[in-house]
């Protein structure tokens, strides 16, 4: 009956020449008889760049889910809408002022960017596209933008493309849909067409987590994402650096109780391009947050990452705790196709099946580093 019934709350069925009524619970009884999903649950915490990895499957898994790039429009003008106001949000309460009195003048209109509603066609007005590209024009505000590190680091590109988000008939790229910046609120599920697999992408802040559990069970493949980029970040929810927080919920994976029969566990160090921009142009020290006294003092990208990988392997419990499980590592670039191509291929390979537990090479040989 295929991976249908776990999209469908009732169905009809003929049996006999009669057509019965299933419910829900029915269904997923049925189902759950006749074939074994592999649930793939994609997890990290907030702000880790999960939800672009979870879109590059989506697309390139089951693109027959939606109708066309079109369907994000409103999403992504409300991405640049937002992240604009809260930069310039940010540069008033740091007392910072730009550097032009054009921009100057643009935010004295600062309300018709912050309550900017699109067009039914899903277009921005002309006039407020300009003041966008004005702002983001000036060089304190970008100085701002790129120093911080609370702000979406994709917004600057979709900014770049504000001008043809007027056009009545626009049609956003797949990169602009990446790079739309929206949190995962409680659990988002697909399937693939013709297979008997399933793929969640949780919510990753604290008060998401409580939900996870009504996913887990039978054995489902972790795939974890962390930001190669969080060293010197903090956390949105509290005051600790993100790859404190990433490791310890990466810890978490193995010690909660439903996951102690997890078998498979894909760890995806994802931002290696901003991991590189920090680490190697702009030189900021591995250890800047002073937790990690054990950091390496240099400026060499393999070195770095190599580090920061070794943090996590650690977490991963020993061979004869955990005789079976293994763990695959790909290093990637969210936005960039073809880095998370590597993940998607050891998943669903070009045969179009989906590989299941059973099979020799569920993952095959992952290499160290996928950039």
């Amino acid at each position: 009956m295929g991976n249908q019934h776990f999209r469908i709350r009732e169905r009809a069925f003929t049996r006999n020449g009669r057509n019965i009524q299933k419910n829900r619970r029915s269904v997923m009884v049925r189902a759950e008889d006749e074939v074994r999903t592999t649930k793939y649950c994609i997890l990290g915490c907030q702000g880790v760049g999960k939800t672009t990895i979870w879109r590059q499957l989506w697309f390139n898994l089951s693109p027959d889910v939606y109708d066309s790039n079109k369907d994000f429009r409103r999403n992504i003008i409300s991405s640049v809408r937002i992240a604009t106001v809260d930069i310039l949000g940010k540069m008033d309460m740091s007392n910072v002022e730009l550097s032009t009195q054009l921009a100057a003048d643009a935010l004295s209109n600062i309300g018709e960017i912050q309550w900017h509603e699109p067009f039914d066609e899903g277009c921005m007005a002309l006039r407020v596209a300009r003041l966008v590209q004005t702002v983001w024009k000036d060089r304190r505000f970008l100085e701002h933008y790129e120093n911080s590190i609370f702000f979406n680091t994709g917004v600057k590109g979709l900014v770049e493309k504000v001008e043809s988000m007027t056009i009545r008939d626009w049609d956003p790229s797949r990169s602009d849909v990446l790079r739309i910046n929206i949190r995962t609120h409680g659990i988002i599920e697909f399937s693939i067409s013709g297979t008997n697999s399933s793929f969640f992408d949780l919510g990753g802040s604290r008060n998401e987590r409580r939900k996870w559990m009504y996913v887990f069970g039978d054995e489902p493949v972790i795939v974890f994402v962390a930001s190669l980029s969080d060293y010197n970040e903090v956390r949105y929810e509290e005051d600790s650096c993100g790859l404190s927080e990433s490791l310890y919920l990466f810890q978490q994976v193995f010690e909660t109780p439903m996951l102690k029969d997890v078998l498979e566990v894909v760890l995806v160090l994802n931002k290696v391009d901003i991991f590189k921009e920090k680490l190697c142009n702009k030189r900021i020290p591995l250890n800047i947050s002073g937790q990690f006294p054990d950091a390496p003092r240099t400026f060499d990208y393999d070195t770095g990452v190599n580090w920061i990988l070794q943090r996590y392997l650690k977490l991963v419990p020993n061979e004869i705790e955990r005789e079976h499980l293994r763990v695959h590592v790909h290093v990637v670039d969210g936005l960039n196709e073809n880095s998370v191509a590597e993940v998607m291929s050891s998943m669903y390979p070009p045969s179009g099946k989906i590989r299941t537990k059973n099979d020799l090479n569920f993952f095959g040989r992952a290499p160290k580093f996928a950039v």
